[in-house]
């Protein structure tokens, strides 16, 4: 009889001790299927947060160049309508650089993106600043 009770009792002990084991096992797999999804939210966040500047940064990029060609057809037409374009390009660049500077708060990017800002704006003064010369009548050679 003692035996049949010392059995008894491994057999409790041993079915407590896999209880406990097993409530820990999935205690453990909860915690780690929260972490990763946490992470993974996190990672999720983070690429379309890079998605948006890349497609902010693309979209600046074709400004910049839809500036840059108005500005050459300017330069050999002197139609106002082409310096008129190079301003609304200006001002669309503005505030693609604004945007990027709200998603990514980075002091060297802001400083690259007030500097396009800068020089587009001084490109523009010179234009105006040509204009005059462009338009002289040539002499014959």
């Amino acid at each position: 009889m003692k035996r049949d009770r010392r059995y008894e009792s491994r057999v409790k002990v041993n079915a407590v001790i896999i209880y406990v084991l097993a409530t820990l096992l999935c205690v453990g797999m909860v915690y780690y299927i929260s972490n990763l999804k946490k992470s993974i939210g996190y990672q999720k966040d983070n690429i379309e947060k890079n998605e948006r500047l890349l497609d902010l940064t693309n979209e600046l990029i074709e400004n910049v160049n839809n500036a840059q060609s108005y500005s050459n057809i300017y330069t050999f037409s002197t139609d106002d309508n082409h310096l008129n374009n190079f301003k609304v390009s200006i001002h669309k660049i503005e505030a693609i650089n604004d945007s990027i500077i709200n998603l990514c708060d980075d002091e060297f990017n802001k400083e690259l993106l007030t500097d396009i800002n800068k020089l587009l704006i001084k490109k523009e003064q010179i234009l105006k600043d040509i204009r005059p010369i462009i338009n002289m009548p040539t002499s014959p050679v």
